[in-house]
């Protein structure tokens, strides 16, 4: 039968709406053939002669949802450059979660069902049956078709359990949620509680995104980070010449705020020394430069926070109770993440979403967490609270391959007494000998990137080269 012959012999398949399709064949007249064929199904068609072309031709950025990438790939097994088992192993490296059919001769039937086994969704013998292909690639498009349907249904029920910049589905976070709500239609200050990780400054931001402040400015200061002699210039700004150093005017963070809202982190650490003249900030609405004769008048909406429990620190006379009772105003408690366990898998996934663009392993793929790992997250203590558990998905995404996430992927950095990351020890290392074996491990997983693996160990890349000596 000739070529021609064949194309307008095939059963036509039912005409549906427009998809992708990339066939991979170096046969020419072949190609032609199955090219027509799926057109006439209603596929849009890329054509590949090799492996290397079709792989040069996948978007370099993919979206969540996975719509710049084809629907549907059909490759030969043995191909000028690759096999069609490589080709997979390929697409399961760039976490591309495309189905794929291989097409094979006879004597190659063994070894397409290793491509299976591979990840390949299936398998066609040639000389192709385009009835049975047309049978495989409809099972393929409704795989497909379910999985974005599940990824849609749950992306939807995220939404509906985030809040903002906020994630949680636990009755503990949605009275949360509710009391953001109430707080930011109030202009009284607001002290925010919870254990450091818990997401303090996030909330203290919904507030102020939600509030008549909001197209105001957002100031925000660490009251723990700054050394005590500098504080109180960062905070009311100082004159030129009022210390060594101070060269010219600067306006301070109360001032930067006016017409917004400043946020005072770790309000708990602040010095006794400047409590009292935070205190007269808030009673008169004024403040006064360092070295100024004056004071300015601001507009400024103060809400801090606090890990620290400053009832027992007034107690200690290491907290004014007249300034604790001018913050606390309006009280806002934030659970720690072992009180509400339920949102532990909410947050992984929207954790594990959000940091896939930034490890570079978007793809169109989806990570998941298994059963078994979603059980090991809840039983963990988050003593680091929220942020700990995003650091540990970050890292988990660059040092794991797999797209289902397993206990065994987190148990490396969930390390305790019984965990491999221990049993490995067949000696005991110094700890210069073990932050080399670190990096080096880390190193191997990022595949030398070098700024991926300082983020991941939390130094900067200039620490890394001078650790690597490189």
């Amino acid at each position: 039968m000739t070529q021609h012959e064949l194309i307008t012999n095939v059963e036509l398949l039912p005409k549906l709406s427009l998809k992708r399709l990339s066939l991979i064949e170096d046969d020419v007249d072949l190609r032609a053939v199955i090219q027509k064929y799926y057109e006439n199904w209603g596929y849009q068609v890329s054509t590949f002669g090799n492996a290397e072309s079709f792989l040069a031709s996948l978007p370099k950025g993919v979206d969540r949802s996975g719509n710049k990438l084809p629907d549907l790939i059909v490759s030969d097994l043995v191909l000028p450059d690759i096999s069609g088992i490589q080709l997979v192993e390929a697409l399961n490296r760039l976490q591309i979660n495309v189905p794929i059919i291989i097409a094979t001769a006879h004597d190659s039937v063994e070894t397409a069902a290793n491509a299976m086994a591979t990840g390949a969704f299936d398998y066609i013998v040639k000389p192709i049956n385009f009835s049975e292909l047309k049978v495989v690639s409809g099972r393929a498009l409704r795989l497909r078709e379910i999985e974005n349907k599940y990824w849609e249904l749950r992306d939807k029920s995220q939404s509906e359990s985030q809040y903002g910049h906020l994630v949680g589905k636990s009755k503990k976070m949605h009275e949360l949620f509710e009391m953001i709500e109430r707080v930011s239609r109030s202009i009284s200050n607001v002290l925010i509680t919870g254990e450091s990780g818990t997401g303090k400054e996030l909330v203290a931001k919904m507030i102020h995104e939600k509030s008549v402040r909001a197209k105001g400015p957002f100031v925000s200061i660490n009251c723990a980070a700054i050394p005590m002699e500098l504080i109180e210039s960062e905070l009311f700004g100082y004159k030129k010449g009022a210390f060594t150093g101070a060269i010219q005017n600067r306006i301070g963070l109360f001032e930067e705020a006016n017409g917004g809202t400043i946020f005072l982190d770790e309000i708990g650490d602040m010095p006794l020394s400047l409590q009292c003249k935070m205190l007269r900030v808030l009673q008169d609405r004024m403040v006064r430069a360092v070295g100024a004769n004056d004071s300015v008048e601001i507009d400024v909406r103060v809400i801090a926070a606090t890990n620290k429990d400053l009832v027992s620190q007034i107690k200690e006379k290491k907290f004014r109770e007249d300034l604790f009772y001018r913050l606390c105003v309006i009280p806002l408690f934030i659970p720690p993440l072992r009180e509400r366990t339920e949102d532990v898998e909410l947050l992984s996934e929207h954790f594990l979403q959000k940091h896939l663009t930034v490890t570079g392993k978007s793809g169109g793929s989806r990570k998941t967490l298994s059963k078994d790992a979603i059980e090991r997250l809840k039983s963990h203590a988050w003593p680091g609270n929220v942020r700990e558990l995003e650091n540990l998905i970050e890292r988990t995404l660059v040092l794991c391959d797999r797209n289902v996430i397993e206990p065994s992927d987190l148990d490396v950095i969930l390390a305790k007494p019984g965990n491999p990351i221990y049993e490995g020890f067949k000696e005991m290392p110094s700890l210069d000998q073990l932050e080399k074996q670190y990096i080096d491990f880390v190193l191997s997983k990022t595949e030398g990137h070098k700024e991926q693996a300082a983020k991941i160990l939390g130094i900067d890349r200039k620490t890394l080269r001078r650790k690597t000596n490189d």
